[in-house]
């Protein structure tokens, strides 16, 4: 599919920006009639926004202040930077300060804010560029949200990480976790 040449939209409702689209986009800043990026997928997490290209690399802009756009620098961005060593993401899902991408191999890798453990990589230390979550090899989908990411996995087990202090994790404790933990069903 050829992507549209249209804006995308964003906004911002108590400090957690949205972008929204319904297929594969192009992004053009005001003025430029040269289309820039094709991107396939937005995620919006607080104060950063990334994209998934249509070439499955991975820019973000926003606020940078843990690390959340990946590019290695703590230097906040009005326009996309790239995201280090990510050329084969296949999904992208940002929450609080951090952003993840699921992988052509069915790994996942995390960047940004790791307070709780939220990155997955067995630290509590933020990260500038994105890092191996712990464990994770058979992922098929991911979703984040505030302080803690969940991975479906082939055998279609659940595991999550990250912040867990009303039981989201579904391990049936109230412990946070570093590295990923199975869902008790």
């Amino acid at each position: 599919m050829k992507p549209r040449d249209i804006l995308i939209t964003c906004f911002m409702v108590f400090s957690v920006g949205s972008c929204f689209f319904d297929e594969p986009i192009s992004y053009r800043t005001a003025g430029d009639a040269s289309v820039r990026f094709a991107y396939t997928a937005i995620t919006a997490g607080q104060d950063q926004t990334c994209a998934l290209l249509a070439d499955n690399t991975v820019k973000c802009w926003g606020r940078n202040h843990t690390g959340q756009l990946g590019d290695g620098t703590t230097t906040d961005s009005l326009s996309p930077v790239g995201v280090s060593g990510i050329s084969t993401a296949t999904a992208i899902s940002a929450g609080s300060w951090y952003t993840c991408a699921l992988l052509a191999d069915n790994s996942v890798k995390c960047w940004g804010y790791n307070s709780d453990g939220r990155l997955g990589d067995g630290t509590t230390t933020d990260r500038t560029t994105p890092v191996s979550v712990s464990g994770i090899s058979t992922a098929t989908a991911i979703s984040s949200r505030l302080q803690h990411t969940c991975a479906l996995l082939a055998d279609n087990t659940v595991k999550c990480w990250g912040l867990n202090d009303y039981g989201q994790l579904g391990d049936r404790t109230t412990t946070n976790r570093s590295t990923p933990v199975t869902v008790q069903f």
